[in-house]
């Protein structure tokens, strides 16, 4: 089995590098962002995972802190005439987020792909997941 190859950091590091967390041969994004239906090169099925807002979250926050230690003394020292700082600064960040987010999704889809394998596991087998019953709740008839 593919979990039993790939640690937590194994599998976001080989999203953040856009190959299959399971493998790290395939593609996991077909497109810009958009994850492969299934691993082309060991069938793992990844279409189903999604990092809704974590990704772009990442990438402001990662950005921000690249960008910020150097604007606030370049714009105290007024070193840049003003037309170059009004379209530089947002130029960088553009291309810093473009080059960022797709690792970034990468990543939290890897890190999704792991916890999802990592909790069906049990003894070697898949299983589907269990839903512990909530305390004080009577457990439901079957």
């Amino acid at each position: 089995m593919a979990l039993e190859r790939s640690t937590r950091l194994q599998a976001a590091g080989k999203g953040a590098l856009g190959k299959c967390p399971a493998c790290g041969q395939g593609r996991l994004l077909r497109r810009y962002l958009q994850p492969a239906e299934k691993c082309t090169s060991c069938g793992e099925p990844l279409g189903h995972l999604r990092s809704d807002d974590a990704a772009p979250w990442l990438t402001i926050l990662i950005v921000g802190h690249l960008l910020v230690p150097f604007v606030i003394p370049i714009e105290a020292a007024d070193i840049l005439p003003p037309a170059v700082s009004s379209i530089g600064w947002p130029m960088l960040a553009l291309v810093l987020a473009g080059f960022i987010l797709p690792r970034a999704k990468g990543l939290f889809l890897g890190l999704l792909w792991f916890d999802q394998h990592a909790s069906r596991v049990v003894d070697g087998a898949c299983a589907p997941p269990t839903i512990p019953p909530i305390p004080g709740e009577l457990p439901a008839e079957t």
